[in-house]
């Protein structure tokens, strides 16, 4: 009898240790595991492009936006420069100038308050389909496409993983040294910049014929969808001037909407998107951006 219990014991013991195998022998640790999906992750990531991986880093920030009410209102911050100007400057109006130092502190401030940048893409998605935003959504802009934007904007921009929308006078592009190549536009492009139209000249589009805003239009669109590869969805009035006709060819031009420079105020749902209000920021620290953010 007390060898069959011996027996009987033993068989069970090794019952138990085949099951135990069964589930741990063939798989490794949890932490292993982990380790090794991490791998897996990490070596598709090394087959991705620049741009790929930029775009993927940006749809990760936006599977966490979940606020779709339809009652907030978006800031819209208006930059032009963001540089130190020469000792006897006579090229540019210093009030549309930043210095470094104030823009990375704006930067700072909007991080440290809870801000997270968007498009203005992703501002008419919720405009018009109410998709999701974060909870304190602003967005960055940058009218004309001067060279600080490659030089001193978008090194803070990655510093503080944040994004912008870019305004283009594409008559500047390669023929100015103060503007953007095409090039810088393309690597930007590849970080996730928004680059939208601000015609080729930068005229009054008040002040010329139909046709000359037509031409101003189509032909600064063009060229920076054909020679960049997208889609340009976005202008910017030059100096802000617009009517009723000018906005009318705004939008037969093939644009979804377009951005002011006055006066201040917050895009909300109800706006006309092609008459988007903008918030200029001046060469001030945190305490006039502040001041700036609480304009209605």
């Amino acid at each position: 009898m007390k060898r069959w219990l011996a027996v009987l014991l033993l068989l069970l013991l090794i019952f138990s240790g085949c099951i135990e195998a069964g589930r741990t022998g063939n798989s490794p640790p949890a932490s292993q595991r982990e380790k090794k999906e991490a791998k897996v992750e990490g070596e598709e990531d090394k087959n991705l492009s620049p741009a790929q991986k930029w775009q993927k880093h940006w749809e990760e920030k936006r599977k966490g936006w979940s606020y779709t009410a339809g009652d907030l209102a978006v800031p819209v911050l208006m930059y032009h420069k963001v540089d130190r100007l020469p000792p006897g400057n006579k090229d540019f109006n210093p009030q549309a100038v930043v210095s470094p130092e104030n823009f990375e502190k704006h930067l700072l401030y909007l991080k440290q308050q809870g801000y997270e940048t968007i498009t203005l893409t992703d501002l008419y998605a919720y405009v018009t389909r109410g998709e999701p935003l974060p909870e304190k959504p602003v967005v960055l802009t940058f009218d004309d496409g001067y060279v600080d934007f490659y030089t001193i904007v978008y090194p803070l921009l990655k510093k503080y993983d944040m994004r912008a929308t870019l305004f283009v006078l594409t008559g500047a592009v390669d023929q100015n040294p103060n503007f953007l190549t095409w090039k810088q536009l393309e690597e930007l492009r590849d970080y996730g910049i928004e680059i939208g139209a601000h015609t080729v000249t930068h005229p009054d589009l008040t002040a010329i014929s139909s046709e000359e805003v037509k031409k101003e239009l189509l032909t600064s669109k063009r060229e920076l969808e054909t020679r960049l590869g997208i889609k340009v969805d976005f202008f910017a009035y030059p100096t802000g001037y617009h009517n009723r006709q000018v906005v009318a060819q705004v939008q037969e031009a093939g644009f979804k909407g377009a951005v002011l420079m006055t006066p201040p105020g917050k895009v909300r749902r109800d706006h006309n998107p092609f008459l988007w209000p903008r918030i200029f920021v001046g060469d001030e620290d945190e305490k006039g951006l502040s001041r700036r953010l609480a304009v209605r």
